[in-house]
């Protein structure tokens, strides 16, 4: 929704804490648990497979 502009980053969390019930939106937990890990690991896979579905979207590069 981000990438598409339909939606702020905490427009999504708010989002997942009302209709989920999560304590925590999506980008509220990766901004605590750290994106630096699973960045690299999405990084590592790409370069691997040359598969695009594993290149980190733009909003997750600058969130890191």
């Amino acid at each position: 929704m981000v990438e598409q502009d339909t939606g702020t980053l905490k427009d999504i969390d708010k989002g997942m804490r009302l209709a989920c019930g999560c304590q925590m939106g999506p980008f509220e937990t990766g901004d605590t648990v750290g994106l630096n890990i699973p960045y690299s690991a999405l990084v590592a896979c790409y370069e691997k497979t040359k598969d695009s579905r594993f290149y980190p979207t733009a909003t997750f590069e600058k969130k890191c």
